[in-house]
């Protein structure tokens, strides 16, 4: 039995064709990209609480949840393309891979219920899963879509090479994703902290930067003003792998780990990293189903 069920808004079932709604059949990979544009309530089975998804991970912004299929459209295709076009290639795509996309949005379903009940630690290790599980699958079924052979096996070779391990292949497919798309180029992510104490937001990132110097001293741009930091669009997943690591191991090995009385305590270094991390997720996923869209 699943513990989460995604539903549409009330205003969004009555503007969307039955191919994108909720309750359609196979609507795992249209659902997921509503839950992180901010515009799907989840339902927990067990007790029929529901869950109000309201925040665009994408655009990192509060939403009323409402979309109808020529937004929907919009946001998963850069080209012109009619509705009757897209419902069928879509209806198409959606039919590739359903075991994956299925367990995938439970895993976010798990993440965001986490978030919004402000368990911020258990987000961080829904996310992390969710991160592995895409790590390979992303990348893999990306490179299948690209129709030259020779730039394809370019940008599998790229990713083979050198460093083992299922993010760091993810740190390799973001830079790729980079290279490819300029408007990612030179993108960052940022961390945003609701700490109002500067002092306290000081000693925060002093501690990632002790822990994670190899993927945030040389990349980290910090303001300490709006208490927030930035770092590369490829970097991101370096960053979630060492914070996981340094957060869920305390052994005396030599490695540094967080100090947790200092930082006050391991949920708002999880929240920085859940919206963050999630912000990144949303576009990579917006670009795989983009992609492969273009391949149909």
């Amino acid at each position: 039995m699943k513990t989460f069920q995604v539903l549409d808004t009330p205003r969004s079932s009555q503007a969307l064709p039955e191919e994108l709604r909720s309750g359609a059949k196979l609507p795992h990979i249209s659902d997921i990209y509503k839950i992180l544009m901010g515009r799907a309530d989840i339902k927990r089975v067990s007790s029929g609480h529901i869950y109000k998804c309201r925040y665009d991970f994408v655009f990192e912004t509060h939403t009323n949840g409402i979309i109808g299929s020529n937004g929907f459209i919009a946001r998963i295709t850069e080209e012109s393309v009619s509705k009757a076009d897209f419902l069928k290639e879509f209806s198409r795509l959606k039919r590739d891979n359903v075991e994956f996309y299925k367990n995938l949005r439970q895993e976010i379903c798990h993440c965001i219920v986490a978030l919004l009940e402000e368990s911020y630690v258990e987000s961080f290790v829904y996310l992390y899963r969710s991160m592995e599980k895409v790590a390979i699958a992303f990348p893999l079924q990306y490179i299948s879509s690209i129709a030259d052979f020779h730039k394809a096996k370019e940008a599998l070779d790229s990713l083979f090479r050198s460093d083992s391990g299922e993010l760091a292949f993810a740190s390799k497919f973001a830079k790729l994703l980079s290279k490819n798309r300029d408007y990612l180029t030179e993108y960052k992510v940022s961390f945003y902290t609701e700490i109002e104490n500067v002092n306290e937001f000081k000693v925060l990132v002093k501690e990632i930067n002790r822990c994670c110097p190899d993927t945030f001293k040389e990349n980290a741009d910090i303001n300490e003003d709006e208490g927030y930091f930035s770092i590369d669009f490829s970097q991101v997943p370096s960053l979630i792998v060492n914070v996981r690591n340094r957060l869920f191991h305390n052994s005396n090995s030599g490695q540094a780990n967080f100090n947790i009385d200092k930082i006050g305590g391991a949920e708002e270094l999880c929240r920085m990293m859940v919206y963050g991390g999630l912000h990144w997720l949303t576009l990579v996923y917006g670009e795989v189903v983009r992609e492969r869209l273009r391949k149909i």
